[in-house]
């Protein structure tokens, strides 16, 4: 009898803690996965904020736009990408934020000159330490150093008197030629300069298609491309 009741007494207890390790195992996985949930709650959101920026360019845009888009791009990557990274050799693959970089292609098709871009090429910015990289910020930062410097109107001034300018360059008489056609004295721009501002006003000028907006796996919008129509 005595050891019928030490029996189930040790049942009893046996009973007693699995019953309480299953709990214990219960309580974690319900804890796991609120956790787990809040965790992927917070990255919808976060990829509905970095996507929310780039998903309103998912259309026909301007030269203007696609110029800012770029610019928004660039921003991305640098801040929220690559960080202080961003430059350095080496360290392209590390996303302090778990982002991929944003990457934007165009293609132009009606440009008057290849000084600054060349019609039907593709140009892609993507963030990398690349060759396309540098030549589309190259570009557009030194036009809009331009822009900085000499008054927009003057500039589309010179831009649509650029043939004339063509012989005043030909003589050596350039900042004559400038003066003429401007009233004021800018000796600080070359014949090169204005015909890389003819492009540059003509791509902004113009219409693009967006032609795909891609997504990773993660569902965040990675690359835009146009094409001019």
């Amino acid at each position: 009898m005595e050891n019928a009741t030490k029996a189930l007494l040790i049942s009893a207890g046996v009973i007693f803690a699995v019953a309480i390790f299953a709990l214990v195992v219960y309580i974690y996985a319900q804890v796991s996965g609120y956790y787990q949930t809040k965790e992927s709650n917070l990255t919808i959101e976060q990829m509905a904020e970095v996507n929310e920026q780039f998903a309103v360019y998912n259309r026909e845009v301007s030269g203007f736009e696609l110029v800012s888009l770029i610019n928004k791009a660039i921003d991305f990557n640098q801040n929220r990408v690559y960080g202080n990274w961003n430059t350095e050799d080496g360290n392209e693959n590390k996303t302090p934020e778990g982002l991929d970089p944003m990457s934007i292609s165009f293609t132009a098709t009606k440009l008057p000159n290849d000084k600054l871009f060349k019609n039907n090429q593709k140009y892609t910015y993507t963030g990398k330490n690349s060759g396309s990289r540098q030549q589309l910020e190259t570009a557009i930062k030194e036009m809009q150093e331009l822009e900085s410097r000499i008054n927009a109107s003057d500039l589309a001034t010179l831009v649509s008197h650029s043939k004339e300018l063509e012989k005043y360059y030909k003589q050596g008489k350039l900042a004559e030629g400038i003066k003429e056609f401007t009233r004021k004295d800018y000796r600080d721009i070359t014949y090169d300069q204005i015909l890389k501002y003819e492009s540059y006003l003509a791509f902004k000028r113009g219409t693009y298609d967006c032609q795909s907006m891609n997504k990773n796996s993660v569902n965040q919008i990675t690359s835009l491309t146009y094409k001019q129509k």
